[in-house]
């Protein structure tokens, strides 16, 4: 069992943990919920597919915010002791560096098993979970806005473009280029959506029995008849801005994901299972790392060592995500040929903890 000081530290490290999850989820999940909110405006869908997508992405963002809470709990807990003298009483009393490395061992231990569930399990259930909520919103949204006499729809992205059912059951798709004004007539019509790689969604109409005629705005003003079997219409809808972007086989489990990367068919498709299967691991061996990096930041002088808590964290985990996008990049782009700096990024920064850690315990001894 462990010591009451063990017991006392990790509370006055775990509260400021708590706060700083509730802090930085609360800012994820708001910038989440923005971005959902422009998807199903933009698509057309009811305001009542919000919630669902909003819990699905939960286990996601938990990934994320774990190590960003981790950094920041463990320098304001420890700073918090070192302004009320704790640390220099427990010193004097001749606490040493187990005394700090125990608690953060164990610490350090819960949060590397529940990230590590969260990401190996939770997260691609929940991923897939919110791809089909998402299907199923757009073909809510398909049948509220492309039903028979339905007002005429804009697709997202596309303000020039405009489909409209009549009452009977004729599908018309109006277009305006620089070249002219489209008009045509489709027969029948297929609603897909498609993930991509970017965090983005591919809208497809698959359009057969295509007539109608264009008239040339440009030049003789002269109108051509078009006649077409069948036409593709791409329409992108953008995804926000993420800290990482999520990969296209995040709806995998991590067992598929070791099978493409043991025996790949594709050089793509085996980058990607590799760096997907990677985040997973790392992430929460990140929360780990950067906690002890937290808690040795915070060791400083009672007197003049205050404050910065936030800036300081914030330096810290935008450091760890440039350097793990960096890698990232180099191996999407096959600068690299081995995918362990994938997973040694947490590597140099618990190492750098560790060594802070022990320097801010030396003793100090005056200059001769």
């Amino acid at each position: 069992m462990p010591s009451v000081l063990t017991r006392y530290v990790l509370r006055r490290w775990t509260l400021p943990f708590l706060g700083a999850l509730f802090f930085y989820g609360f800012l994820l999940l708001s910038w989440e919920m923005v971005q959902i909110s422009k998807e199903i405006f933009s698509e057309g869908a009811p305001l009542r597919w919000l919630f669902p997508l909003l819990l699905t992405s939960l286990p996601e963002n938990l990934g994320l915010v774990l190590p960003m809470a981790a950094v920041l709990g463990g320098l304001m807990g420890t700073q918090q002791l070192m302004e009320g003298s704790e640390l220099v009483a427990a010193q004097g009393l001749g606490a040493g560096q187990r005394t700090w490395t125990k608690p953060w061992l164990i610490m350090a231990s819960i949060l590397v098993l529940l990230a590590t569930l969260n990401a190996h399990f939770i997260v691609p259930v929940a991923a897939r979970i919110q791809q089909a909520s998402r299907v199923k919103m757009a073909e809510e949204a398909k049948a509220r806005f492309l039903r028979p006499g339905a007002p005429p729809w804009f697709p997202p992205g596309a303000p020039k473009s405009a489909f409209w059912v009549s009452p009977k059951g004729q599908i018309h798709i109006m277009e305006s280029t620089p070249q002219g004004v489209q008009h045509l007539v489709a027969s029948t019509m297929t609603y897909a959506l498609e993930a991509k790689a970017d965090g983005s969604t591919e809208l497809q109409l698959h359009l057969t029995g295509l007539q109608g005629a264009l008239f040339q705005t440009a030049g003789s003003g002269s109108v051509i008849h078009l006649n077409q079997e069948k036409q593709v219409l791409r329409f992108e809808i953008p995804a926000g801005a993420r800290l990482l972007p999520p990969t296209p086989l995040r709806y995998e489990s991590s067992i598929a994901l070791l099978r493409v990367i043991r025996s790949p068919k594709d050089k793509e498709i085996l980058l990607k299972a590799a760096m997907e299967f990677c985040r997973r691991t790392t992430l929460p061996l990140a929360a780990a790392a950067l906690l002890l990096l937290g808690i040795a930041l915070g060791f400083g002088h009672p007197r003049f060592y205050r404050g910065g808590a936030m800036i300081k964290s914030l330096g810290v985990i935008m450091l760890y995500y440039l350097v793990m996008k960096y890698f990232e990049n180099m191996w999407m782009g096959g600068k690299m040929t081995t995918v362990f700096p994938l997973l040694l990024v947490p590597l140099p920064f618990l190492l750098s903890g560790w060594w802070l850690l022990r320097h801010r315990l030396r003793p100090h001894r005056s200059a001769r």
